[in-house]
């Protein structure tokens, strides 16, 4: 799995999230992880969870993401420091980059047709 994250950090690296690249690895993982909770919700009947998410404006509805997404995104920075991950990436071989970013493709494919199917 780590393989994978490395794969997606060297892929930030290029083009526009240059800058941001380590910032940009956490957010897909933050994406995807939601992704899978919203596949969880769905699969164990509980869509008054998402309701509760929901404040009728703008303002606390941001605020309730963030809320949720900043201590996420500390444990992010806790399990996978960035320091870490420059190491682990330039060990990373050309062929290991390529299927690290095949199998994180496949992976976000397989959980949106599950979750389309399920919904």
């Amino acid at each position: 799995m780590y393989k994978i994250i490395v794969s997606l950090y060297r892929f930030n690296m290029r083009g526009a999230n240059k800058s941001i690249s380590y910032f940009a690895t956490l957010t897909n993982l933050l994406a995807l992880f939601t992704l899978c909770f919203f596949i969880i919700t769905v699969l164990l009947d509980m869509q008054s969870v998402l309701n509760l998410w929901h404040t009728g404006s703008k303002g606390g509805d941001y605020l309730i993401g963030a809320v949720v997404a900043v201590p996420l995104y500390l444990l992010m920075f806790r399990m996978f420091p960035e320091r870490k991950m420059k190491e682990q990436e330039a060990l990373l071989t050309k062929k290991e980059y390529q299927l690290g970013l095949f199998c994180y493709v496949l992976f976000l494919i397989i959980l949106m047709i599950i979750l389309f199917a399920i919904v």
